[in-house]
């Protein structure tokens, strides 16, 4: 437990995170093995400077981090020894993987995870990072951007991110807040649409489950385009939020002549408030629900708390919600939601059912 605890200090330092009592508290570790001051070094150290001894030892404390993931059951993806030569150093490439080489091995613990994949035919590589349900966690990518990721997410990163455009994939949701670089834009594919952005604050949700996939500006600019329509873009402004509905496939065998499909759009404004809208107030650990039916609640709730929660009446389905909540267990909102809708609920293990109180 104390190497892992010294993992997650190191990523809250990368992070710029940590507070006093924990950096005090990560030197005493690293005072009671000494053994941890080369990993500190090397995990810590400025991408810049490191050199084929600092590779050698982060590929040291990246395959004891490894072994430990495997061993407590986190992985269920193998690295090959293809993937492994994926990492290897070059004139031209070496921030980047020295970057993957401290974000693999900083990032144990919390619910992220990180697996590197590498195609046999291709250079290509991919970062993943999972952040699974009842966890929220955030991260630094090279460029400098911030990302929190909540529950249930998926960000893709291709190794191209260093490229002419920094492009990344996300299927969940995740607040932003990009590093301004005029002549290499941050693009975001979510579900249909793309997110454009040079130096922006924004939360997306995409979800491939949800009705809709929304994106709402906090600060800067932002320009989203829907697949197959590329002409087609919104800008919004920050207090803007955008939706698109998720087109779903109904029928699995549909017709080879494809009808376009009707994008329905929605931009409403959202009040912003010490530059926080009530759509990002996730990254404070702050469950909030906005005249949302008890459907969506129910999902949200879901991944809040690492539940499968299933409503058992089709009416109650559209039950409306408005509420905040903080530093609550599921117990405590499910009585609390109870006093403005008359319901009732079991938990057999992670299920919870859903009825109405008759």
């Amino acid at each position: 437990m104390e190497d892992e605890r010294f993992y997650w200090l190191i990523n809250r330092t990368n992070a710029g995170d940590i507070k006093d009592h924990e950096f005090n508290e990560l030197l005493s570790l690293i005072a009671e093995k000494p053994e941890l001051r080369s990993v500190y070094e090397v995990l810590t150290a400025k991408p810049e400077t490191g050199g084929a001894t600092e590779y050698v030892e982060a590929m040291k404390a990246y395959t004891v981090h490894y072994a430990k993931m495997q061993l407590s059951g986190h992985l269920e993806h193998n690295h090959s020894d293809q993937s492994m030569e994926g990492i290897r150093d070059s004139k031209g490439k070496g921030i980047f993987k020295m970057w993957i080489l401290k974000t693999i091995a900083a990032s144990l613990l919390l619910g992220v995870f990180v697996f590197f994949f590498v195609s046999k035919q291709s250079e290509n590589a991919q970062l993943v990072f999972i952040s699974k349900k009842g966890t929220k966690n955030k991260m630094i990518l090279p460029d400098g951007t911030k990302v929190w990721l909540n529950a249930d997410s998926k960000l893709t990163l291709a190794k191209q991110f260093t490229g002419p455009t920094r492009e990344v994939r996300l299927s969940g949701e995740a607040y932003f807040e990009v590093a301004h670089d005029k002549s290499h834009p941050f693009v975001i594919s979510a579900n249909a649409i793309k997110v454009k952005v040079l130096g922006t604050v924004f939360n997306l949700k995409a979800y491939p489950d949800d009705e809709d996939t929304e994106t709402t500006l906090i600060q800067g600019q932002v320009e989203v385009s829907i697949d197959g329509q590329s002409s087609s873009r919104i800008s919004l402004k920050p207090g803007e939020k955008l939706k698109v509905h998720n087109e779903k496939n109904t029928s699995a065998n549909a017709t080879k002549k494809r009808v376009k499909p009707t994008i329905l759009l929605t931009k409403t404004s959202v009040a912003i408030k010490d530059n926080q809208a009530s759509e990002s107030l996730w990254t404070e650990d702050k469950l909030v629900f906005d005249g949302e039916p008890f459907e969506n609640v129910a999902a949200k709730l879901g991944r809040w708390y690492n539940k499968n929660i299933i409503i058992e009446d089709e009416d109650l389905k559209q039950a409306s919600f408005t509420a905040t909540f903080e530093e609550k267990t599921l117990k405590e909102v499910l009585a609390a939601l109870q006093y403005t809708t008359r319901f009732r609920y079991r938990i057999e293990e992670n299920v919870v059912y859903i009825q109405r109180d008759k």
